[in-house]
């Protein structure tokens, strides 16, 4: 293996990292902000999440090329679905939290990712 190949792997791990952090921590803060006499479904389905998040990211870190395609499979699930309902709670008089907005932006940020980052490319490469 080349010194360009293993420098490209661990860009990608970076990248991978770095995302996975921001991840956690904007579950983490949603998590805590939500009032626990709230929504258990919303609490619930974060930790859910949380939990796919890790298996696919990790899976991803491994090599696993699968893993990438269903992660942005779930990703573009996640924004169609997320984008309309923000819309229809924003044009109701409620305002979604920064949080949510923030989320929303990480998760176009890691779609685009996956799809044209060479270093995320060159680390599920056989």
């Amino acid at each position: 293996m080349s010194y360009s190949a293993t420098k490209s792997k661990k860009t990608g791990r970076l990248i991978l990292a770095s995302f996975y952090i921001v991840y956690c921590v904007i579950y983490t803060a949603t998590i805590l902000t939500i009032p626990a006499e709230s929504n258990h479904q919303l609490v619930g389905s974060t930790i859910v999440t949380m939990l796919w998040t890790t298996v696919l990211f990790g899976a991803i870190w491994q090599g696993q090329n699968w893993a990438r395609y269903i992660l942005l499979a779930l990703l573009v699930v996640t924004i169609a679905f997320s984008l309309p309902m923000f819309a229809e709670v924003e044009s109701a008089g409620f305002h979604m939290p920064p949080m949510m907005w923030l989320l929303i932006l990480v998760h176009v940020a890691v779609f685009f990712t996956l799809i044209y980052s060479s270093s995320i490319r060159a680390l599920v490469r056989k």
